[in-house]
């Protein structure tokens, strides 16, 4: 029994082995995983693979937006760097356009929009509350609407956002007016807001009034401006009081600068401006005192050839009698001296008798 129980007690040979080699596999299985080799090769293990994926950043990563200041994205942005970090994830992370980083330009993504506006809009850093087109995207006070109505007012600078503008960016080369202006105008790509006559449409800076008071130090490109000798009224803007080009006016005299640029054009015949005497006017008025003279003249003529008649025709009876005594004395005097004629004759045959032998 006793014998029995030590061989119970014993390890089977199979159990030993088992046990054996089950602690050397381990043992190499520990090495061999060590050096990255296990899998596989004990223990009828399969081969594992662990792939690891890397996940591109290229926004920011704000849990709310902040409201103040702006930011974006900036890929040259490095952690230490002014407003960099903004997010407290990515260095790229970068504020702007206010306070401590006014500094840094903001572009128009630091507007941030539920839905992308077809509407222009930008950074503007002088934008208050309760100005036109501020606070367009409802957390930056200083996103700014421009460009389109009711924001033509508010001029768009070169870059933009909106999906009605291509490629981000203004690139008109044209002014446009919501109601065409009588000045004239042009476009000026040297001119910069602030300058003189830029800024005329209230959207493009290179958009420039010319000619016209008081921009008449602004010479209009050719075609573009008013003749210089007579009075220029676009289209549209004729006058309905008569004008006429005096040379003789100036600074100050009635009716002078008619069209505003020219100081020689001049409004004159009625209105305000009555006194002033337009030439066509002046023109019939001397027409019509010339042939009133003439008529005149006529009537003067004619007034003298009747008294010439009627002188005449008085004075004709009068030398009619004339002629007629004159008739009678001729006729007088003939007789006369027929009668002494006679009488010769007479006396001298009364001679000749009385002489003859009896």
């Amino acid at each position: 029994g006793h014998q029995r129980n030590w061989r119970n007690t014993q390890p089977r040979p199979t159990s030993v082995l088992a046990t054996h080699l089950k602690m050397q596999s381990s043992t190499v299985v520990t090495v061999l995983a060590a050096f990255g080799l296990q899998g596989g090769v004990f223990g009828g293990e399969s081969s594992t693979t662990t792939t690891t994926t890397t996940t591109t950043v290229s926004a920011c990563q704000f849990e709310l937006s902040p409201p103040f200041p702006g930011y974006f994205w900036d890929e040259s942005c490095f952690d230490g760097g002014l407003g960099c970090l903004a997010d407290g994830k990515n260095p790229e992370c970068r504020f702007c356009g206010a306070g401590n980083y006014s500094e840094i330009p903001c572009p128009p993504s630091s507007c941030h929009f539920p839905n992308e506006p077809v509407t222009p809009y930008f950074w503007d850093t002088t934008c208050v509350l309760g100005e036109v087109g501020c606070w367009a995207d409802g957390i930056h006070i200083e996103c700014r609407f421009c460009g389109e109505a009711p924001f033509t007012s508010v001029a768009c600078p070169e870059v933009v956002g909106g999906t009605g503008v291509t490629s981000g960016a203004v690139t008109s080369t044209k002014c446009s007016f919501a109601n065409e202006p009588h000045t004239p105008y042009y476009w000026d790509p040297d001119c910069t807001n602030g300058q003189l006559g830029c800024l005329a449409d209230g959207i493009h800076p290179e958009c420039r009034f010319c000619a016209q008071r008081p921009f008449e130090s602004i010479a209009c490109p050719e075609g573009v401006g008013p003749n210089v000798t007579q009075c220029y009224f676009k289209e549209g803007f004729e006058p309905k009081i008569e004008y006429f080009w005096d040379e003789s006016c100036h600074m100050g005299m009635l009716g002078c600068w008619a069209d505003g640029i020219h100081g020689q054009c001049r409004f004159c015949g009625s209105g305000d401006y009555a006194e002033v005497e337009c030439p066509t006017v002046a023109a019939e008025t001397a027409t019509e005192a010339a042939a009133s003279t003439d008529d005149v003249q006529a009537e003067s003529s004619h007034s003298q050839v009747s008294d010439r008649s009627e002188r005449a025709a008085d004075v004709a009876p009068a030398s009619t009698e004339t002629d007629t005594d004159n008739d009678d004395e001729v006729l007088m005097a003939g007789a006369c001296a027929t009668s002494v004629q006679a009488a010769t004759v007479f006396i001298v045959l009364l001679s000749a008798l009385f002489a003859a032998p009896q």
